[in-house]
């Protein structure tokens, strides 16, 4: 087991977003669409909560998780599943959904948060960007449920998740 050392430097979230641009909403097309955005990860820490934003919600669940960089730079695909959470009620409107999961260990470098909804009522708030920036989106099969793994062929999306990831910890050496 790695030796645990001192808390972020900064903070304790690591989020998608990269520049601001215009903040709107996304609706899933289907139950089991899963949108990907990367994060940058700055040193090898253990994480302990993922989360979302939701705009809107009628009813419905929402799934969290989180990929390992792919084998082609900069993308999802082919990418193990590090972590995923239960299937999470989300609470409410405008607020963020944070799922708790198991302690992680991330090694430094591109991950990619991953979210999902059960129905097409759940609205997932985005960054709307020109062109695609880090962010994708492919269809589980068989609709909603676990995350595949590893990460299936994704396409660019020009639409970037509002999330984050919760640094509990970063490991002794992750800082160098």
């Amino acid at each position: 087991m790695p030796r645990l050392g001192r808390r972020p430097p900064w903070h304790r979230w690591l989020h998608t977003h990269r520049v601001p641009v215009v903040y709107t909403n996304i609706t899933p097309a289907a139950a089991g669409t899963v949108y990907l955005c990367a994060i940058d990860v700055p040193w090898d820490c253990i994480v302990d909560r993922l989360q979302a934003h939701i705009a809107a919600v009628n009813s419905g669940h929402v799934r969290l998780g989180l990929y390992r960089e792919g084998s082609t730079q900069d993308s999802p695909a082919g990418g193990a599943l590090v972590v995923e959470s239960a299937s999470t009620a989300p609470p409410g409107a405008s607020r963020p959904i944070v799922a708790s999961v198991s302690d992680t260990l991330l090694t430094r470098g591109l991950h990619f948060l991953a979210v999902q909804a059960d129905n097409t009522t759940v609205t997932i708030q985005i960054i709307y960007a020109a062109s695609a920036i880090w962010s994708y989106s492919y269809t589980r099969a068989g609709g909603y449920g676990a995350f595949t793994n590893p990460c299936p062929s994704a396409s660019a999306e020009n639409n970037q998740v509002v999330g984050a990831i919760r640094v509990k910890q970063v490991v002794d050496g992750g800082m160098s």
